[in-house]
């Protein structure tokens, strides 16, 4: 009988312990989140400049990639994807009923295009705001 209290209780501390780690991996992930969100423009920059040389277009085209692939980097680590295109709907949806009928279509699409690509050009805030969601989940889950 002290033995399966002893395995019990092993098998308790494990199950915190897992909690414990995975806990700080999603904090690891999200801060890596949010360094990604804030300095993708150093690499893209330099990127930039150097294929500038080669073509002038290719700098900047390769610069949006970047920018674009690190925004969707940088909110799939912290769980701010979702977060972002909820509020690029509802900006949409307020340039939508602001409009009459045939134009409110093409304002409602423009705006939601436009709210994505700010969202993509500017990934700081929505990282730390999701960055700030996790700790405060990891920190309630702990106690």
């Amino acid at each position: 009988m002290m033995n399966n209290e002893n395995t019990m209780a092993a098998g308790n501390n494990q199950k915190v312990t897992n909690a414990f780690d995975r806990a700080g991996d999603k904090k690891k992930k999200a801060l890596i989140g949010v360094l990604i969100a804030a300095f993708y423009w150093i690499p893209a920059m330099l990127i930039d400049f150097l294929l500038s040389k080669v073509s002038s277009g290719l700098g900047t085209n390769v610069f949006f990639i970047i920018m674009i692939a690190s925004s969707i980097t940088a909110y799939t680590l912290t769980g701010g994807l979702d977060m972002v295109f909820g509020i690029a709907k509802k900006i949409a949806f307020f340039g939508w009923i602001i409009l009459p009928f045939p134009i409110d279509i093409v304002t409602g699409i423009a705006t939601f295009l436009l709210a994505l690509f700010l969202f993509a050009a500017f990934p700081i805030v929505f990282a730390v705001i999701g960055w700030l969601r996790i700790q405060k989940e990891t920190k309630s889950s702990m106690i």
